[in-house]
């Protein structure tokens, strides 16, 4: 009896120190905005009632690196881990998405794809009014609770809001940004490939440009709207309280359902 306590409590410590060998131990940082501009890999933030950041990312290996510069952490990964590629149907190259738990997605209507690269996760805990960055992000990211002020560019894959305020939005290669609320101010913008989907919420002004290959929903209500579509695909929108300023000069549609 005694023999097999002693093993399951052997068995026990060695599975502890596997799980806790696939990750590093938490960082804690003073700051005010995080920027993971240029990075490929698995972002999750939660921002919360919390006192500081704190960050939990893969061990020795994913070559994670975070940094503080002035009021800014910078999340770094590195381009030596693991690489995937989203492709065409015809076999060409669109991008590439290079570390730990990439996700590349290549979104245009009729022609999606979707790969995924290693098992790494960032995990972010951040203050109630800290501010999301990121240009040129490649991966798949998630930020829950109360996004403010956010300004993010994604160059392929996906990028998540629970709710976002203030924010500025962009596709700028092939991939998708999905909003559940929004509020303030919203600008949306859409040159590349892809679709960027705002479920729900009261905004003062938005704006939203297409002049890539897709679509813009905002399924809230707008008290003014600056509505452009300069390229192949529809922009739609649920209500706005004032006309709207409509320039279509593209393929595109653009779909007031009240009609401004």
């Amino acid at each position: 009896m005694k023999s097999s306590i002693f093993h399951l409590a052997r068995v026990s410590a060695l599975t502890c120190a596997l799980s806790l060998s696939a990750v590093s131990m938490a960082q804690v940082f003073n700051a005010k905005t995080i920027d993971f501009s240029g990075v490929a890999g698995n972002i999750q933030i939660r921002v919360a009632a919390v006192p500081s950041i704190t960050v939990q990312a893969p061990k020795a290996g994913a070559g994670f690196k975070a940094s503080v510069e002035g009021n800014v952490l910078k999340l770094e990964l590195p381009s030596s881990a693991s690489r995937v590629s989203s492709t065409s149907r015809n076999g060409n190259i669109i991008n590439s998405a290079v570390g730990p738990g990439a996700v590349a997605i290549q979104n245009i209507p009729g022609n999606s794809s979707v790969q995924t690269g290693g098992s790494g996760v960032v995990w972010v805990d951040a203050p109630l009014g800290t501010i999301v960055v990121a240009n040129g992000f490649v991966g798949s990211a998630s930020i829950t609770g109360d996004a403010r002020q956010a300004n993010v560019q994604v160059s392929s894959g996906e990028v998540r809001f629970a709710r976002a305020q203030d924010a500025r939005l962009r596709v700028q290669g092939a991939g998708s940004i999905h909003v559940t609320e929004a509020s303030g101010s919203l600008d949306l913008d859409l040159p590349g490939a892809g679709s960027i989907e705002v479920e729900k919420g009261q905004v003062g002004k938005l704006t939203a440009t297409l002049k890539g290959a897709g679509d813009i929903r905002f399924g809230g209500t707008a008290a003014t709207a600056r509505l452009q579509a300069d390229g192949a695909g529809s922009i739609h929108v649920h209500r706005v309280l004032q006309k709207p300023v409509l320039i279509n000069s593209g393929a595109g549609e653009i779909v007031v359902e009240n009609g401004g």
